[in-house]
């Protein structure tokens, strides 16, 4: 039987939800899945920043046509022009494109055993400002010199230091 070291140090104790709010992820893959009701594109996203960076969400997108709408603001998200007409999806060409989310908490029950799983309950796109990454229509109202909301004593929902790259 073979024998080998291997490095726990940095190691959680398992599986951690990211919490519930907005963050700046970066999409690191796509698949075709086959479900119930129809054919859908599962979206692994990675948190780019803060202190959940790293964490995978997953975000599932239906190709059913009464549902198409959640496909077509996820690539509006990566910053793609979506015509008002066919279009040729090319997972690939989304690979590596950075985007905004809120996500939620959802309880479900499995075994007979109350659990959380993270929801996308909204995708955004998102672009690098001198602040970091802010949400595309903050950025229109920064440059239109619009006053923003009142401020609150909350942290920013991205974290605003300029020098992190999302590099994952």
């Amino acid at each position: 039987m073979p024998k080998f070291n291997v490095d726990f140090s940095d190691v959680s104790e398992g599986f951690s939800l990211p919490p519930e709010g907005d963050y700046v992820c970066k999409v690191k893959g796509i698949t075709l899945e086959k479900g119930q009701k129809g054919n859908y594109l599962k979206w692994t996203l990675v948190i780019g920043t803060g202190p959940s960076k790293g964490s995978q969400v997953f975000h599932n997108t239906t190709l059913v046509p009464a549902g198409l709408f959640s496909l077509r603001n996820t690539i509006v998200a990566c910053g793609v022009e979506v015509p008002k007409s066919t279009m040729q999806i090319n997972t690939d060409s989304y690979i590596g494109k950075i985007l905004g989310i809120t996500l939620s908490h959802r309880e479900y029950e499995k075994d007979g055993q109350k659990k959380k799983s993270a929801q996308v309950a909204e995708v955004y796109p998102v672009v690098k400002t001198d602040r970091g990454y802010v949400r595309a229509d903050q950025k229109v109202k920064e440059d239109l010199d619009v006053p923003a909301a009142p401020s609150s004593d909350e942290d920013p929902p991205f974290d605003l230091d300029d020098s992190e790259e999302i590099d994952i």
